[in-house]
């Protein structure tokens, strides 16, 4: 799957909601998800990993040349999706990690983007200096 057939799929859907259980449909959206990641980084040898299917949201790490950043969106319930929003409410959340345990980036500034511009955000982040990846 690609950024656009994603983007065509669940852009205005409302996904099932199952209350306490994870629908099957929040399931493939982060099976999708992950299938865009792995097929938009492919030219660029990059790592998928530890990504997981949680409670109507995703997330997981990619790392690029030893370098990690962690990515997570959470699934608006009961509403159609919005693709396009880039705010801390619906957007991805995108944000540099140091290692595969670091879940809540504690010293390093959240990022946010909508599902557009994903490949650009993620390209500009590995590209930042990385002094200024993580605070002290």
């Amino acid at each position: 799957m690609n950024l656009q057939q994603f983007y065509k799929k669940y852009q205005g859907k409302i996904i099932d909601d199952w209350g306490i259980y994870n629908s099957d449909e929040s399931k493939q959206m982060a099976r999708d998800f992950k299938s865009i990641l792995r097929n938009g980084l492919s030219n660029q040898n990059a790592e998928i990993f530890g990504f997981k299917s949680n409670h109507y949201d995703f997330s997981g790490f990619v790392k690029i040349n030893g370098d990690t950043l962690y990515i997570s969106y959470s699934i608006d319930r009961n509403r159609p999706t919005d693709l396009d929003r880039s705010d801390a409410m619906c957007g991805i959340l995108i944000r540099h990690a140091r290692d595969e345990k670091d879940y809540g980036g504690w010293h390093s500034r959240n990022n946010f983007c909508n599902f557009k511009n994903l490949f650009t955000k993620i390209a500009n982040l590995f590209n930042e200096p990385k002094e200024i990846w993580f605070r002290a």
